[in-house]
This record gives structure tokens, C-alpha cells and sequence, in this order.
């Protein structure tokens, strides 16, 4: 069997390992720049084999030149599909991003509300213990407490 017979030459820039859907560069780019070795590419890529994934790198040592132009061209089209991403997100990375954004904002108004509320739970705690005079002080205090947290509550709703 010829080292080629393992791979399935698409288009120029795009070689797949035969009986799959991977192409040489996601073996490729674990083996030179994670250093994985090709036991762990295997596991890695479950649909090929060790033999597929020794074939793909003798391939590489033997064509060091083509495929090194194959992976340069494979990481800068990478880099500009990220950039394209950025500039340009999907509905649903947008959608994703609005979702992240009200969830922080719920999670620092649950903070805010929070830092009022265990002040307030040690009142009430110190409140059993207390006399009459000292309850009328304190129930004064949780009320401008809970109008406090209602405040805080309206300003985040902003």
C-alpha cells in the first residue's frame, strides 16, 4: 500500500484521511504545535486509527515542504474566519452574548441585594434578644432596609 492510498485529495486544500471526514491538518496541528503524540491523536480522533495517524505524519515528513504550505494556509484561513466571527457574529453567538450580559447584571443585583440582606438577617437574629425600646429601633431599620433593597433593585432595573 502507497502512502497516498490513506488519503482521499479533495481539492488542493483539502486532504482527508480516508473512511473519515478529518483532514490532515487536525492530525497535523496535534502533532507539531500540541506535540500529541500519535497514541493520543488516536484516542483523540476516534474514527481513525493509529496505523491513519502514522500514515498522515509520514506523509508530512515526506512532503514537509507542500504540507507546511497546506498548514500555513489552513491557519491564516483560521484566523480569518475568527476574525470574520468577531466582526460579524451570528445570531445565535449574538443572542448568547445579550443572555451573558442580563446574567451578570441579575448576578451583581443578587450581590447588591445580598450585602443588604445579611445585615438584615443578624438584626433579626439580635432582635429576639432585645428589649422593647431596642425592637421599635430595629424594626425602624429593617424598613429602611427593605426600601433600600427596592432602590437598589429599581436601579439595576435601569
Amino acid at each position: 500500500m502507497q502512502i497516498e492510498d490513506y488519503f482521499n485529495v479533495l481539492s488542493s486544500d483539502d486532504i482527508r484521511i480516508k473512511g473519515s471526514r478529518i483532514g490532515i491538518e487536525s492530525v497535523l496541528y496535534e502533532y507539531i504545535y500540541r506535540a500529541r503524540t500519535p497514541e493520543e491523536i488516536a484516542q483523540q480522533f476516534e474514527t481513525i486509527t493509529l496505523e491513519q495517524v502514522y500514515a498522515t505524519i509520514l506523509y508530512y515528513l515526506r512532503n514537509k515542504e507542500e504540507v507546511s504550505a497546506y498548514l500555513a494556509d489552513w491557519l491564516e484561513f483560521c484566523r480569518q474566519q475568527r476574525e470574520e466571527q468577531k466582526r460579524n457574529p451570528s445570531p445565535a453567538r449574538q443572542r448568547f452574548r445579550r443572555l451573558k450580559a442580563e446574567a451578570d447584571v441579575q448576578l451583581q443585583s443578587t450581590e447588591s441585594a445580598s450585602t443588604v440582606m445579611i445585615p438584615l438577617l443578624s438584626l433579626l437574629v439580635i432582635k429576639e434578644s432585645l428589649g422593647s425600646k431596642k425592637r421599635e429601633k430595629i424594626k425602624l431599620i429593617s424598613i429602611k432596609a427593605r426600601k433600600t433593597r427596592k432602590l437598589i433593585h429599581q436601579i439595576n432595573q435601569l
